[in-house]
């Protein structure tokens, strides 16, 4: 809970996101889905194919998804409901 608290804290306060992530880890994604839903782009190292990935639309979102392992993403849509997310963003920011 404190964590969940945090990170709704610093989407708020913030003007974008830096992450580093692994491709697993769910509060990554929830953060940079968060950001997205506030207007806000997301910058992700992506340690598996070690490159940095600009997350500021719906779609670049589902393709930093689409690079989960197909048991990470599965994980992710049950903690955090993901699909339904970035289905509510790609409704109400459409052509972004």
């Amino acid at each position: 809970a404190f964590h969940t608290a945090k990170d709704l804290a610093m989407v708020a306060s913030a003007d974008y996101g830096l992450m580093i992530w692994d491709g697993e880890s769910t509060s990554t994604l929830a953060n940079v889905l968060a950001l997205m839903a506030r207007g806000k782009k997301s910058v992700v190292w992506f340690n598996p194919a070690g490159e940095w990935l600009t997350i500021a639309n719906p779609a670049a979102c589902a393709e930093l998804i689409g690079r989960m392992s197909d048991a990470a993403r599965a994980s992710a849509q049950r903690k955090i409901g993901w699909m339904e997310k970035l289905q509510e963003l790609q409704e109400r920011l459409p052509g972004m």
